[in-house]
Parts: C-alpha cells; sequence; structure tokens
C-alpha cells in the first residue's frame, strides 16, 4: 500500500515536471519570437522603409552603433600586468554570458592610474565578447566597484542620455541570432570581431520611450523564463529526493 503510494506521487511530481519544462520550453520560443518582432516592427502600427538592416519602422533611425555609442577594447594581459601592483578586479570572456555575468571566478591584474582612468566599468556598460562566441553580451551594474575589463571584451558605453542599454543589449542577441554579426565576420577558424568593424555595424535606434519598452518587454519574458526554470529545479529536485528515499526503503525493508 505504501509502495502504491509513492508510485502516485511519483507520477504526479513527473506530470508536474514534464508541464514545467513544457512550460519553460513554450517561454524560450516565445521569447525568441518576440525579440524579432520587435526589432523588426517595433511596438507601434508603422509604415516600414529599407534600411541596411531591411525592413525598418520609418521613424526609426538605423545607423552604426558608433554614432551612439563608444566601442573600447580592453586592457592586454601580460606577465607584468599579473604579478605588478594596484591589482583591480578585471572581468574576461569566461565571465560574460548571455544577458548575464558569470562573477564566481573573477582575477585581478594590475592598472595604473591612467589604465584605471580609461578601463574602469561603469553602471550601465555593455560588454561584448570580441572573440569566439561573437556578440554574447551583459550590461555591468558596478557589482564589483572599481572592476575594469581586459582586451577579449568589448566595452559598449552609451553616448548620449537618449539610448537604453537594456535595448541595444537585447539587439545585440538579436543580430546574432539572426546572422549579422556573422555576416561581418566571414569563414574563419575562430571568430573575431574588431573594435571598427562592430562600430560600423548597424543597429535599429528608436526613440528612447519606445527603447525602454521594447526591453521592458523582453525582460518580462526573462523573468517568467527564470520562473520557469525555477519551477523545473524544483520538481527535478523533488523527483530526486523521492527516488532516493524509495531506494533507501527498499534496502531497508
Amino acid at each position: 500500500d505504501q509502495q502504491r503510494r509513492i508510485a502516485e506521487v511519483l507520477l504526479a511530481v513527473d506530470e508536474a515536471f514534464e508541464a514545467a519544462r513544457a512550460n519553460a520550453s513554450n517561454i524560450a520560443a516565445l521569447r525568441t519570437s518576440k525579440l524579432f518582432e520587435l526589432y523588426r516592427r517595433g511596438v507601434r502600427d508603422s509604415r516600414f522603409i529599407d534600411t541596411p538592416l531591411g525592413k525598418r519602422p520609418a521613424e526609426w533611425e538605423v545607423a552604426p552603433l558608433g554614432t551612439h555609442y563608444e566601442v573600447q577594447l580592453g586592457k592586454m594581459m601580460s606577465p607584468k600586468a599579473i604579478s605588478g601592483d594596484s591589482q583591480r578586479p578585471y572581468l574576461r570572456n569566461a565571465n560574460v554570458q548571455w544577458n548575464r555575468l558569470d562573477l564566481a571566478d573573477v582575477a585581478t591584474m594590475s592598472f595604473n592610474e591612467r589604465e584605471a582612468t580609461k578601463f574602469e566599468l561603469q553602471h550601465g556598460d555593455i560588454l561584448a565578447c570580441e572573440g569566439r562566441h561573437v556578440g554574447k553580451s551583459a550590461i555591468w551594474r558596478n557589482e564589483i566597484p572599481g572592476a575594469c575589463y581586459q582586451k577579449a571584451l568589448h566595452r559598449i558605453r552609451a553616448l548620449d542620455d537618449e539610448q537604453v542599454p537594456e535595448f541595444l543589449l537585447f539587439q545585440m542577441e538579436h543580430h546574432s541570432l539572426s546572422g549579422i554579426f556573422a555576416d561581418q565576420i566571414g569563414e574563419t577558424t575562430i571568430p573575431h570581431l574588431p573594435a571598427e568593424r562592430l562600430r560600423a555595424i548597424h543597429f535599429g535606434f528608436p526613440k528612447k520611450a519606445e527603447q525602454r519598452s521594447i526591453a521592458d518587454e523582453i525582460q518580462k519574458l526573462d523573468s517568467a523564463a527564470e520562473a520557469a526554470r525555477t519551477q523545473l529545479e524544483a520538481c527535478r529536485g523533488l523527483m530526486t529526493a523521492l527516488l532516493d528515499q524509495v531506494v533507501s526503503e527498499s534496502r531497508t525493508s
């Protein structure tokens, strides 16, 4: 009788797990669809015009990234920098994931006063991978005050107050998924996007209010995706605990 009850619970948890997995998959698909829709059509009913990016809303400015953002590579690593004085934490490729930072392992190296001024990160900076996973980006929110960054990363910083960094962050993802970055790189063994080429790539720049609205739409889906992942992990953990209990009881019976 107890085994039957355990089997019923396991079945219920398994069904909940499958439902959670389907929900997470559906949200991911919706997010990708919404990303393409919003970054090609905007949030308003508009007439569309031909641009270097294809059809885009007529009221959008489509311009090279360098028109509204500064693009700068970080400090080159060297044995002297690793062992020198004035050590500061710095970010490298491994710390930048899609739309998030992994700060579990942050290295340090030496930055003199001039270098610290040049390479210190500010809240709202976008960090983008220059090689291998080209365009993979995340926003810096001053998680580690005084941190800098290395040459394998582009620092993308708004040149005016009309730009919403989160909007550009998600457009970086759009450009990666749609092949725009790949078209700029060509066929190479190790993908590589120099700063001057990144500055020249065209992006869409609607008015600030629309940038904020589009970014908010994607962030809502990201929040839903995170909740779905949490639910999925909870179901997985419960299933593991129940199976462990069944195994333990079978050994003692």
